[in-house]
């Protein structure tokens, strides 16, 4: 796992604030080992991985190693 950014650093203004109201973001893939549930920013692009009381900026290669199912079903979807 990668060292956490600070809060400022995570995401963009928008994603961040979506946190803070308590809106969160839509949920892409879920794992239930990890207890928790993989977003994205539609303003940003920035992965988010949600927990239970908190929500934290994740680099793209964390998410494909923890949420392989969802790249795995997008590839699927980008095939001709």
């Amino acid at each position: 796992m990668t060292q956490q950014k600070p809060w400022e650093l995570q995401g963009c203004v928008i994603c961040r604030r979506m946190w803070e109201i308590g809106e969160g973001l839509p949920e892409l893939a879920a794992n239930a080992e990890r207890h928790a549930r993989l977003t994205q920013c539609e303003a940003c692009g920035a992965f988010w991985e949600e927990f239970e009381r908190y929500a934290v900026e994740i680099p793209p290669a964390d998410a494909q190693r923890y949420y392989p199912e969802y790249f795995q079903k997008m590839r699927g979807h980008n095939t001709s």
